[in-house]
């Protein structure tokens, strides 16, 4: 346990040392990338000053033409736990804070889930640090896309309280799942929510087969109850956050949608019914190979999601193989 708690000491400063900037200039917005400059400094500043000043959560924006459901914005991600340090202090220098917390975050949550499968300290710290310090997360912060890292640091956690569930078979783990799924939904990136859910599914149904246990109903009902339910807390921001977003995009321009070319490298728009949906980064690449686009943009394409594809594919040939077990 000791060594344990070091090496997350040591993670916590190698990630100051990766934010040097932030330590010796805390007074300094050191990260003005686009999106944040152009879409998270004013909606947080939104937030900030309506509670300053009115002592409570702005529902709609006024600033967008002639208004502008605030509270069905996804990315104004008003009711993430973290997200309550922009009401008290200055947006632009909550951010340096904010991308410094998630990649430590990210980090300790990687490291607790390699222990869990199995592997050794070092392994476990080397895991850690491929995946907090890769160009995955170094490319986000760059551009500013604070939402998306919200939302992915959350999947190494999901990964390590499914195993828990599969090894130990107890409700809190259940619980604790569901709250990480909703912290990750509250993020405000729906699609990384949605392609990191479907890698938990297989995971979780590719350690079932591993596990070869013909009494896995427990397994099975404990996994798919924190999908279902919640804690009052998370449920109730849950349904104040998504209800207004989902009834906001049934009134779109962009719901009768399935791709849009303009917006294609970021994820896209996808309608709740388009099953289709589920191949839209392979169909992302044919569109650019098709358009002739540049090999930067096909490689940051790749960068989005080649680090879930790759677990799924180790995890799919340890099993086919019959080497190394996640269990051992």
């Amino acid at each position: 346990m000791k060594t344990e708690i070091k090496i997350i000491f040591l993670l916590f400063f190698l990630t100051n040392l990766f934010f040097w900037k932030v330590i010796l200039n805390p007074g300094y917005m050191l990260y003005p990338a686009q999106d944040v400059m152009e879409q998270y400094s004013l909606w947080k500043f939104l937030i900030h000053d309506t509670f300053e000043k009115y002592k409570e959560l702005p529902l709609w924006n006024p600033w967008y033409f002639s208004g502008h459901p605030f509270v069905s914005n996804l990315l104004s991600s008003m009711f993430y736990p973290i997200n309550f340090l922009y009401l008290f202090f200055n947006p632009d220098l909550v951010f340096n804070y904010i991308f410094l917390l998630d990649i430590f975050l990210v980090g300790v949550f990687t490291f607790l889930f390699s222990k869990e499968i199995g592997l050794d300290n070092w392994s476990s710290l080397f895991s850690s640090l491929t995946f907090m310090f890769s160009f995955y997360f170094a490319d986000h912060i760059f551009a500013g896309h604070l939402a998306n890292i919200d939302a992915i640091i959350w999947m190494p956690l999901t990964l390590l309280f499914t195993e828990l569930i599969i090894k130990k078979r107890e409700l809190k783990y259940s619980i604790l799942l569901s709250i990480a799924l909703s912290l990750q939904i509250l993020a405000g990136h729906i699609q990384h929510s949605f392609y990191s859910n479907m890698a938990l599914l297989i995971y979780f149904v590719l350690r079932i087969i591993q596990e070869r246990d013909k009494s896995c109903f427990k397994m099975i009902f404990l996994f798919f109850s924190a999908f279902i339910f919640s804690t009052p807390y998370i449920e109730a921001e849950l349904m104040a956050f998504l209800l207004p977003s989902v009834y906001f995009y049934i009134l779109a321009l962009r719901k009768d949608y399935f791709l849009i070319p303009a917006g294609i490298l970021f994820a896209i728009s996808f309608g709740i019914k388009t099953y289709e949906a589920l191949i839209v980064p392979l169909l992302a690449i044919f569109y650019f190979i098709e358009q002739k686009a540049s090999k930067q943009k096909i490689f940051l394409l790749f960068s989005s999601f080649s680090f879930v594809a790759i677990l799924i594919l180790l995890n799919f040939l340890s099993f086919g193989t019959g080497g190394y077990s996640f269990t051992t």
